[in-house]
C-alpha cells in the first residue's frame, strides 16, 4: 500500500480522495483494490447486520471511518458494526465499534494489515474478524497471532446477545 507524506488532518477529514484511503501520522495510507468478490462479502457483513440490526440493537457500514487513538489518523475498516444506542456521527465514527471485519484483498500487504490490527485493538473493539474471500473462511483476531494465517477459522459469531452462524453471511453472497 502505498503513502503519500504530508497531509493536514484537517484536509483530509474534507477532501474525497479516491479509494477511500486511510490517514496515519500525516500520511495518506491506500487501502487494497477491492475485487468484486471483496466488495460482495462487505455487502454480505453489512446486510446481515443491517437486517437484524433492530433485534441487536446494532448499526452497520461499510468503510466508516474511524479515529486511531493515539495517533494522528484515522482507519477505514471494510465493514463497521456499532451499538445503536449511540448517536450518529456523519462524517466520522467517534464511538467504540463493537466489531469490524476486514475483507481480505490481494493487494493488502502483511505487515499493512499488523498495522492497521494494531490500531484497532488499541480502539479497545471486542471483535476483530477477517474474512478471506478466496476460501469463505472468517478469522477472529483475539491477541496478537501473527502471521494471520495463523488465526483458527470459526463457524459463529457470538457477541452477547449476538449469536449467528457464518453460513448465514455465505447465504447472501451473490455467486
Amino acid at each position: 500500500m502505498a503513502t503519500i507524506p504530508n497531509m493536514a488532518e484537517e484536509m483530509y477529514l474534507h477532501s474525497t480522495l479516491e479509494g477511500n484511503p486511510e490517514f496515519i501520522d500525516g500520511r495518506i495510507v491506500n487501502r487494497g483494490i477491492p475485487t468484486y468478490s471483496n466488495a460482495g462479502w462487505q455487502l454480505a457483513i453489512a446486510n446481515w447486520f443491517f437486517q437484524n440490526r433492530h433485534q441487536w440493537g446494532v448499526r452497520s457500514a461499510t468503510e466508516l471511518h474511524v479515529k486511531a487513538p493515539g495517533r494522528r489518523g484515522w482507519r477505514v475498516p471494510d465493514v463497521t458494526i456499532l451499538d445503536r444506542r449511540n448517536p450518529i456521527e456523519e462524517r466520522v465514527e467517534k464511538y467504540t465499534p463493537i466489531a469490524v471485519f476486514e475483507v481480505l484483498s490481494p493487494d493488502d500487504s502483511e505487515s499493512g494489515l499488523y498495522d492497521k490490527l494494531d490500531d484497532l485493538v488499541s480502539l479497545g473493539i471486542p471483535e476483530i474478524w477477517f474474512v478471506d474471500p478466496a476460501n469463505g473462511l472468517f478469522k477472529q483476531f483475539a491477541g496478537r497471532e501473527r502471521p494471520i494465517e495463523s488465526l483458527t477459522p470459526k463457524a459463529e459469531f457470538s457477541f452477547g446477545p449476538i449469536q449467528f452462524p457464518f453460513r448465514e453471511i455465505v447465504d447472501l453472497l451473490d455467486n
